[in-house]
């Protein structure tokens, strides 16, 4: 999935003009998808798996996220923070603006996990996101659904994907 990404970036919306040159922006880490947002800064897509059956558990009364959530965030976490201190080099040397690096955390889809509704699970990670500032944690299904808005977008509306014409003017 890791390698469509990172051709197929414009998934991941309008705000984004273009993968960064390189994947290896810090000396030790090596990101799964830099992305230059419009404003010229960061953005850091960090990829995971998307069949991760405990996504989500109950904890007492509640919905809670797991522990791949958390241990992607962390991970981006120790990712910006590595940013922040090697920015002035990053930028000298790379020209990246990483000043205001944000990430965003792709993992899991409500598929694969059993015993929760999609409304749970997206529920308990809007819940999540909003205690967040740097970082949002995204399912593969919001990414796909999201895809597919922009493309809705680009198309008339009585075209659909089966009768989409060949470019050619009619």
């Amino acid at each position: 999935i890791q390698r469509v990404l990172q051709k197929e970036w414009w998934v991941f919306g309008g705000r984004y003009v273009s993968p960064a040159a390189r994947r290896n922006i810090l000396v030790l880490d090596q990101f799964d998808l830099p992305l230059i947002r419009a404003d010229g800064s960061l953005h850091v897509v960090e990829i995971k798996q998307a069949n991760v059956p405990a996504l989500v558990r109950r904890h007492r009364n509640h919905v809670i996220v797991g522990q791949e959530i958390h241990e992607a965030v962390s991970q981006t976490i120790n990712y910006l923070r590595s940013l922040d201190e090697a920015q002035p080099h990053i930028k000298t040397t790379l020209g990246i603006d990483c000043r205001r690096a944000f990430a965003t955390v792709v993992v899991g889809h409500p598929t694969f996990v059993p015993g929760f509704t999609e409304d749970e699970i997206a529920e308990t990670i809007r819940t999540y996101n909003s205690h967040l500032s740097r970082i949002e944690v995204i399912t593969y299904k919001d990414l796909i659904d999201g895809a597919a808005r922009v493309l809705s977008l680009t198309r008339g509306p009585t075209d659909s994907i089966e009768n989409l014409d060949d470019g050619e003017p009619s």
